[in-house]
Formats: C-alpha cells, structure tokens, sequence
C-alpha cells in the first residue's frame, strides 16, 4: 500500500500540466528597457520640479529679510553717516530747493560718533492695513536718546515676486531759524553758507535732519569787530507725536552772538571823538549848535570860543554783539566868552566847559563804521 502511493506521489510530480481542451493562459510579454530619451523627458521633469520648490523656497526666503526694518534701518544709517543726498532720494524730503540748503552732505560736521542708530522695530501690523506699517527709530545723539516713527507701505514687487517697502514719512520735522545778528554777514554750518539775519524781518527758518552740526559766524567787518559764537555745536532732535522729545543744551536757539571791538576800531572812534570836540569849539558853519555839544557853547553871539583840551581816551566803549552795535563815550574841554550883554552871560568873561560826547557806533552794508553823536 504504501508502495502504491509512493508511485503515485512521483507520478503526480513528474507528469506536466496539461490545459484543458478550449482553454487558453495569456503569457506577459517581455518588458522593453527605457529608451534614454524618455529617461532624460522624466530627469528633466524632475529638475524642475525642483528648482521649483528651491525656487519657492528661496523667495520667501528672501522676502523675509525684505522687511520694514531693513528698509528703515538703512535710511535712518543714511542719516547718521551725513549721507543726506542719499537719504533724498531713499525718501523725498518734500521741501523745495531754495530751502534744501542744509540737507545736502555739505551740512554734515563729520562728528565721529555723534550720531548712533541704536534700535528699529516695526509695529504690529493693522489687519484692516496689511500692506501698511509704522517703525520706530531710536537713534542716539550727542549721547542722548530720542525715538522718531516712521510710516512705510509695500511697494511693488521686483520682477512680480520680490517684495519691497516703501518710506512714506521722511526724517525732516525740524527746522533751525538763526538768531538775528547784525554784527555777522554770514553763518556757516558745515561747509554751508548762509546769510546772517540782520532784523527780524530776515529770520529764515531751514529744515534740518537730527544730528550734531558745527556751526560759525562772519564778521561784518573783521576789520572792526571779533565776532564770534557762544557754542561751536548744536543738535537736533526728532520731532515726534508733536512733541519735542528732549533738547540738548547747545541747541542753535541757544547760540548767542559775541563780539569784540578791534584796536583799530577804538583808534577810529577816539579820532571821530577828537573831531567832535574840534566842532563843538568852532562857529564855523555853525557846527558847535550841533545837539551833541554843551549847551553853553550853543549859541550863535559868542564872542570867543575855542578848544581846551582834546580827548586821550575813550571813557566808554561797550559792543553790544546782538545789535552789532558799540556805544562810546569821551571827554574834552571847550572856552568860551560871551558877547558884552549877551543874554545869560551878563558878567562876560572867559569859562571853561567840559565837552563830553556819547555816541552809538554802527556799520554800513559794507562794513564800514559810522557814529551818531548825541
């Protein structure tokens, strides 16, 4: 028995399968290898798929270090390196050119470290105003301390995809008016000249970035008067929220003018002194009727009347460096007689009178002096 099965088992092994009679098995036909075109259609897909998403990938990238920040940082850096032309065309000032004068490099000192960027941090953004921001500029000057917002607004986008901010509210709010100073033709701050005002009348006022500004004067009349400034430097500050954040001491509305009379400007009034006196002696052309000379000797019948003694010096020589004016004073003596019956003089005789003159010392648009007597 068991043998039987065993020969039936091998049987069973051996022999081949057979279909059945109508039925047909479907056989797979050999896969073909790809040909190398269709290899290089599916690399290429492939790569720029990728360089798709790097692509993405980069923009944004790139667009997240395109912020309101950067742009502002930037401009405010302009600001503080004197850069001012340049910050002029980062965002229009919107001042016309006649009143530009201070915001062009030449303004700019050269103070080392005056001017800091020390902190910009945008806002958070509005959500009815996406597209729009404001930022907040600290900046030191001179050691101080003062915040300034500034409005920006997305531009449009370089080549369709970068994004980009625009500044909308430029860092000019102040303005410097220089004081009244007839004593001074010019002030110079920087390498910028400009022309001193001699009455109220003439105050200009310039609009001006914050900073720290050098500033000087020119005589009038160097020749006459040693005209000088009391600070050699102002600063601005922002001006913010309307209201002035903080002044330094030394701000340009603190600038006194001081001044100083020459050598050859005290010769000049002693002579003018000494001519005074000579006319007030005299009744030719009538000269000592002037105002300025004694009382005594204003009269037209004297019978004598001659100089005495003749001014040394000058007893007052005050420079008032705000008027541009210098006020002066000397002392002579005259001798005088009066006619027979002259009126006041009944006892006529020979009297001595002490000439003494005040007068007020000031310059033509030239620079020329001039003094009235009084």
């Amino acid at each position: 028995m068991s043998a039987e099965n065993d020969r039936l088992a091998e049987e069973s092994v051996a022999a081949p399968v057979v279909p059945a009679q109508g039925v047909a098995y479907a056989t797979m036909p050999p896969r073909k290898p790809m040909s190398k075109k269709v290899k290089l259609s599916i690399t290429a897909a492939l790569v720029v798929v990728l360089v798709l998403v790097v692509g993405v990938v980069a923009i944004n990238m790139i667009n997240s270090g395109r912020n309101a920040e950067e742009v502002v940082r930037n401009y405010a850096q302009l600001i503080a390196d004197g850069k001012y032309d340049e910050a002029n065309k980062v965002v229009d000032p919107g001042v016309g050119k006649s009143k530009r004068m201070l915001l062009t490099n030449k303004a700019y000192t050269g103070a080392k470290k005056a001017v800091k960027v020390v902190s910009v941090t945008q806002r958070e953004a509005d959500e009815d105003t996406p597209n729009k921001a404001i930022v907040d500029v600290v900046m030191s000057i001179n050691g101080e301390s003062t915040t300034y917002s500034l409005g920006v607004k997305q531009g449009d986008k370089e080549y369709g995809l970068l994004k980009t901010w625009k500044i909308v509210t430029p860092m000019v709010k102040q303005e410097v008016t220089l004081p009244v100073a007839p004593a001074l033709k010019t002030f110079k701050i920087g390498s910028v000249t400009l022309p001193a005002p001699q009455d109220v009348s003439q105050l200009e006022s310039y609009p001006i970035y914050p900073g720290v500004y050098s500033i000087e004067g020119q005589a009038r009349s160097p020749q006459y008067l040693k005209v000088g400034l009391s600070e050699k430097y102002f600063s601005i500050y922002f001006y913010n929220n309307g209201k002035y954040t903080k002044y330094l001491k030394n701000t340009a509305a603190d600038i006194k003018v001081v001044a100083e009379g020459t050598d050859n400007l005290k010769k000049w009034a002693l002579e003018k002194a000494v001519e005074k006196v000579k006319a007030c002696g005299s009744m030719s052309g009538g000269t000592n009727m002037d105002g300025a000379c004694p009382y005594q000797v204003r009269e037209t019948d004297l019978q004598v009347l001659q100089v005495k003694t003749l001014p040394t010096k000058l007893d007052q020589f005050d420079v008032h460096a705000q008027s541009g004016e210098v006020e002066v004073g000397a002392t002579g003596a005259l001798t005088f007689k009066a006619k027979e019956g002259a009126y006041f003089f009944r006892d006529s005789k020979l009297e001595d009178v002490d000439c003494g003159l005040s007068g007020t010392i000031s310059f033509t648009n030239a620079g020329q002096p001039m003094i009235a007597w009084r």
